[in-house]
């Protein structure tokens, strides 16, 4: 059982963790303190997966949706995410405990970019900027593509990396230069990862750039473009018998499947991909 120490003794996490959200739920206009965020933020990535996900993730959205943070607490605690003690902890080691680190990293940015869409536009361009940038950084240097852990829940990195993208597309002062940073990381780590997507990744990936699609059907001129460019290194590689080729085969093939399925896909694109046997 994960504990943490304060000056009055040994207090277990997860009655800290409950007692919190009974507050959140039920106190009227509660507001969380500094304290209580930095005791959250210290384990928001633990293997732990009914403490990480039932637990602090499901506490943080709530109290984020329900305003008992303030702006100066959210932007703090987006900081703290971007670092690399967050984002990018242990991005350099393989297939480590720190990928829960990473991805819930994803799903606790994109929780501060729902509420400033939604709720108070508080974050410059600038910031946005910069949380784009950053997960592009992220999704071109993440290399573990495990979904879900045995004894330890998902980690689903690359899906959680999917869900901040998304929120960030939605996002009306996002700008065209980072839409479009945007769509280029995701398809080209999608068609060229090298390793296998194996729970529906590519479905929460595709998902940013259909909203980029619907919000600016100019970008189709973009994605016609990558996929004859996939097209060219798909055919030279697809007789080769090197497992990467075949990995990028099956990713791309599924990842344009999901563009051909979707309604908000424009018909120029899914033209463009029916004449392609892939």
């Amino acid at each position: 059982m994960t504990i943490f120490i304060e000056k009055s003794g040994v207090i277990l996490i997860e009655k800290f963790i409950t007692d919190l959200l009974q507050k959140v739920e039920t106190v009227e206009q509660f507001k969380m303190d500094d304290h209580d965020i930095s005791l959250l933020m210290a384990h928001l990535g633990d293997s732990d997966a009914s403490l990480r996900d039932e637990g602090l993730y499901t506490l943080v959205a709530l109290a984020v949706e329900k305003n008992c943070l303030n702006t100066v607490q959210l932007r703090r605690m987006k900081n703290q995410l971007l670092s690399k003690k967050y984002l990018f902890k242990g991005m350099q080691e393989d297939e480590t405990d720190d990928i829960f680190w990473r991805s819930f990293s994803n799903l606790y940015l994109a929780v501060i970019v729902e509420y400033d869409r939604t709720k108070e536009h508080f974050m410059s361009t600038k910031e946005l900027s910069e949380i784009a940038l950053n997960l592009c950084c992220y999704l071109t240097l993440e290399n573990d593509n495990r979904g879900f852990i045995e004894g330890k829940g998902w980690a689903h990195a690359f899906a959680h990396g999917g869900d901040l993208a998304n929120e960030l597309a939605k996002h009306p002062y996002l700008e065209s230069s980072d839409l479009s940073l945007l769509t280029v990381t995701i398809f080209r780590k999608v068609t060229n990862f090298g390793k296998m997507f194996s729970f529906g990744e590519e479905e929460r990936l595709i998902q940013s750039l259909l909203t980029i699609l619907k919000k600016q059907p100019d970008f189709s001129v973009s994605i016609i473009c990558l996929i004859e460019k996939q097209q060219i290194e798909i055919d030279k590689n697809k007789s080769k018998q090197e497992l990467i080729h075949q990995n990028n085969y099956y990713n791309t093939r599924r990842f344009y499947q999901q563009f051909l399925l979707s309604s908000n896909t424009p018909s120029i694109v899914k033209q463009k991909l029916e004449n392609w046997s892939i």
